[in-house]
């Protein structure tokens, strides 16, 4: 990776910190939000320096494919290919000048010739202001690809995703859908926080959030969750370290919610960590209860470990197995939260779109289907699995459930309506939320009854 030469002034800071961050994801060394966090940590930047840093960094790496459409109507192909470096400040540019109406287009240009300058040469520097001046100076309407001759290459232009995701939603959803998932996926994503061991928020709680961001919002369906709009940073949360509150999103409950939990229980969380779901488990069964918190992953067991020490329940029981062969028979309660492609946090995670392909979805759908049969072979008759994913894509969720129903006499499924709140979007058989940011991520949960012995 290139370094930075020579230093820059404060105005500088959170576009330089954006531009360390892009380059330490995009070299496929870090996830964004571990790059993010990481950058951060060790250059900490103020409040307003790092809300401008995270809308750059995330909005230039979700619409990467649409700003380098835009650069390449002004670049000379004597110029390709470009430094990476020098390539990830012209995407922040354009999307600077393209996207952010409220930063002035001389800071926009002027700040990326200073970085082109630190990562770069005069000549790089100079290329850098040419073309966003260019950019800058554009009038009028963009010429995109043609929609009506390859609609594909169109949506996958205009809204920054790869062809192969673009192809999956017109299949599935038809064209007009696919253009409204598109527009959802690039909205910005807020914060959702849950209290750990309430369910009523008191005053002091309240308080202890509104220090730290303007707006908080109710949940949508349950009455422990609040939305801050404005996703002020975790780490500012006193709540947080306490172990009080836990970062969440208000989908993330459907799943223990179908399980119908009672004070004493005895579930297992299979692909528990970092230990979301578990926590809030363990608070629905009560200190009689216990949680077996299952995690093949070492390093997500740490993550499992800490904020299960951090919150502060001891009925969770860490447990490093593969929940393809579960350790435990003659169970009656199992929550599987199944590895999935994410689709349903498309909107949240900005790399996520170019890091997963239809190849996933196909492993992925086996894998799920494993884990729902070997979690079926460990109920006793009348136990039941919920099964949950935060993808929106029909084989990894309908489609696994119709299989598991076609291949299995002994499993039924059961309606989830009459354990959710009012207003939850649900059928018969299971619960799809679609997303809906910045509030809503998406997500699925079904429950199967196993009805009789295997």
């Amino acid at each position: 990776m290139a370094r930075e030469r020579g230093g820059a002034g404060d105005d500088l800071s959170a576009r330089r910190a954006a531009l360390r961050v892009l380059l330490s994801s995009g070299a496929g060394e870090l996830l964004f939000d571990t790059a993010f966090d990481r950058e951060l940590l060790r250059r900490p930047l103020s409040r307003k320096d790092r809300a401008l840093a995270l809308q750059i960094a995330s909005g230039t790496l979700k619409l990467r494919r649409r700003l380098d459409y835009l650069i390449d109507q002004f670049i000379e192909s004597r110029h390709k290919p470009l430094p990476v470096p020098i390539q990830q400040i012209l995407r922040m540019g354009t999307f600077q000048l393209t996207e952010l109406t409220r930063v002035p287009r001389f800071a926009a240009v002027n700040t990326s010739v200073d970085l082109a300058k630190q990562w770069g040469h005069a000549g790089t520097a100079g290329l850098v202001n040419a073309i966003l001046r260019k950019v800058s100076g554009h009038e009028g309407d963009w010429k995109w690809p043609a929609r009506t001759s390859d609609p594909v290459q169109y949506l996958g232009t205009v809204f920054s995703y790869p062809n192969w995701l673009i192809r999956h939603w017109i299949h599935e959803h038809g064209e007009e859908h696919t253009e409204h998932l598109c527009q959802v996926g690039n909205r910005p994503a807020g914060l959702t926080v849950r209290l750990t061991h309430a369910t009523e928020w008191s005053k002091h709680h309240l308080n202890q959030l509104g220090r730290h961001t303007g707006t908080v919002v109710e949940g949508r369906w349950f009455s422990e969750y609040r939305f801050l709009p404005e996703s002020p940073s975790v780490g500012n949360l006193k709540g947080i370290a306490s172990g009080e509150l836990t970062v969440q999103n208000e989908a993330a409950a459907i799943a223990p919610c179908l399980l119908d939990l009672q004070p004493g229980d005895i579930v297992v969380d299979v692909g528990a960590a970092p230990g979301g779901k578990s926590t809030h488990l363990a608070r629905l069964t009560g200190e009689t209860g216990r949680v077996i918190a299952l995690d093949s992953n070492a390093r997500r067991m740490r993550r499992l470990l800490d904020n299960i020490s951090r919150i502060g329940f001891s009925q969770v029981i860490p447990v490093r197995a593969d929940g393809r062969a579960l350790p435990v028979k003659g169970i009656r309660k199992v929550l599987i939260d199944a590895p999935c492609t994410g689709l349903g946090l498309i909107h949240r995670h900005p790399d996520l779109r170019w890091e997963k392909s239809m190849k996933d979805v196909e492993r992925l759908s086996q894998i799920q289907f494993e884990l729902i049969n070997s979690a079926l072979d460990s109920l006793e008759p009348g136990g039941q699995v919920v099964y949950s994913t935060c993808t929106t894509t029909p084989q990894e969720n309908q489609g696994v459930i119709a299989r598991i129903l076609q291949e299995r006499a002994d499993v039924t499924s059961v309606d989830p309506r009459p354990l959710l709140p009012k207003g939850v979007p649900a059928t018969a058989h299971w619960v799809l939320i679609e997303p809906d940011p910045p509030q809503m991520d998406g997500a699925f949960a079904c429950c199967l009854m196993k009805t009789a012995w295997t």
